[in-house]
């Protein structure tokens, strides 16, 4: 696990500390000064004094060695400073008209195209269309979902439309829609032994064709020697603890692999046990290099874990024991937290802390590959996750280019997460969703919807 307290690149990272702190260092609280990043450690009573500061003095290397060591502070004094560069970018916002037949549950965007989505309606019709241009819609009516649809479903789709999935965000049915066939083609079902706790495990992985960009050599087969370029696969949760690769095209589990219980595995040095971690919010990288799990762990514990998808589609055991799987950050009673990627191997986490009570509102800078924090800065506010029912649906943490927050609170902020300042801020745009082609967010209105594009200038 990484030190989520310590950054690689780290401006206000703590050298000062009380008297107290420098005699006994293994319990101290985190001091901001409210200027962005820097903080100092402190004892309990210094703690319980704030905001009147104590003698400070500067700590040794030896001392510091010693602090950083250390990843979880008792608590946090203040708060850090957030920088605001305003700019002279501007919202472009258009309504459209968006009558639909039936009220909206959910909607992904299409992201291979310029502005279409997949809609899924209350009666179990889906759609796929440009909001802008009714005309130009597909429509599947009255689907068997094989579940109730309410306001806690949600809808997902591959990178080109073909496939769509819909599915109760926190409960255990789901299915997968061919839009090609015009037909369900996969039922997802992940049991429901505290399915409510955490957010279906699904996401879509859309392999290149042989010769297309510079990852097509990755991912090419699986451990039986099947090729899998140009599929489209879905990973998804079998089971409380289990996630599988599902290649679409083909219609089969291509991660088949037999497990030991916990007990079993432990009167058995080679058997591979089944994990005791419950799996939450997928995200794929860009290029499906890696995928992270948000999921937890009893006695809940927070815990966003990543492994390579190339080594798993070799190995199907990667996502238990594999050797590329690495825990990234973790936080005692939170978990289902977004995650941006930035690049391939670099993912934008919120939160900085390690229990749910004092997570303090900011982006973690996390490369997935060294398994470390690059750096931090303070300001991003979220809808926050919910461990039950009602669950939050909407995008709240998106990247292009800019780092985007949506919270209740604050609305939409826009980010530079090199400089870790805030760009603009529309206190009342609260968007659902965010379609990567368009570059457009989208707010669902009755009868019409708000298209919604940020535009910078330097």
């Amino acid at each position: 696990m990484l030190n989520q307290f310590v950054a690689v690149d780290d401006a206000g990272r703590s050298s000062r500390v009380c008297p107290h702190v420098a005699a006994t260092p293994t319990r101290r609280w985190c001091w901001f000064t409210g200027v962005l990043t820097e903080r100092a450690w402190v004892c309990e009573q210094c703690a319980q004094a704030y905001p009147t500061e104590p003698a400070w003095i500067e700590a040794t290397p030896e001392l510091q060695m010693q602090l950083d060591s250390l990843t979880s502070p008792s608590g946090f004094c203040g708060s850090p400073g957030v920088l605001v560069q305003e700019s002279s970018s501007r919202w472009i916002h258009e309504q459209v008209s968006l009558e639909l037949g039936a009220s909206l549950i959910d909607l992904a965007p299409v992201a291979a195209t310029p502005d279409r989505w997949s809609l899924v309606l209350s009666d179990a019709t889906l759609l796929q269309r440009s909001l802008r241009n009714p005309t130009d819609e597909r429509r599947w009516p009255k689907i068997d979902w094989g579940f109730a649809l309410d306001d806690q479903s949600a809808i997902r789709c591959s990178r080109g439309g073909r496939y769509v999935a819909v599915f109760e965000a926190s409960g255990s049915l789901g299915a997968v829609f061919d839009t090609h066939e015009n037909a369900v083609v996969w039922r997802l079902d992940r049991k429901s032994y505290h399915a409510e706790n955490s957010f279906f495990p699904v996401a879509f992985v859309d392999l290149p064709r042989e010769g297309e960009g510079g990852d097509s050599r990755r991912a090419s087969s699986v451990a039986d020697g099947a090729r899998l370029e140009g599929r489209t696969l879905i990973v998804t949760a079998t089971d409380w603890n289990r996630l599988d690769i599902v290649d679409l095209d083909a219609r089969r589990i291509v991660t088949e692999r037999t497990l030991a219980s916990l007990d079993a595995a432990a009167q058995a040095s080679d058997a591979i046990p089944q994990l005791d971690y419950f799996h939450g919010a997928l995200s794929v990288s860009p290029r499906s290099k890696w995928i992270v799990d948000a999921g937890w762990h009893w006695h809940p514990w927070g815990a966003d874990t990543a492994w390579s998808m190339d080594a798993w589609m070799r190995n199907p055991f990667e996502s238990e024991n594999g050797s590329t799987s690495r825990p990234l950050v973790d936080r005692a009673s939170f978990w289902d937290g977004p995650v941006a990627w930035l690049d391939e191997d670099t993912i934008a986490v919120w939160g900085y802390g390690d229990d749910d009570e004092n997570l303090i509102a900011a982006a973690l800078i996390v490369s997935v590959s060294n398994q470390r924090l690059e750096r931090w800065f303070a300001g991003p506010t979220i809808r926050r996750p919910v461990a039950y029912p009602p669950r939050n649906l909407k995008d709240t943490w998106v990247f292009d280019r800019w780092l985007f927050s949506i919270s209740e609170e604050d609305g939409t902020c826009v980010w530079d997460v090199q400089s870790g300042a805030r760009v603009s801020q529309q206190t009342t745009l609260r968007p659902w969703r965010y379609h990567p082609g368009a570059r457009e967010f989208v707010t669902i209105g009755v009868g019409d919807a708000v298209l919604s594009r940020f535009e910078y200038e330097p």
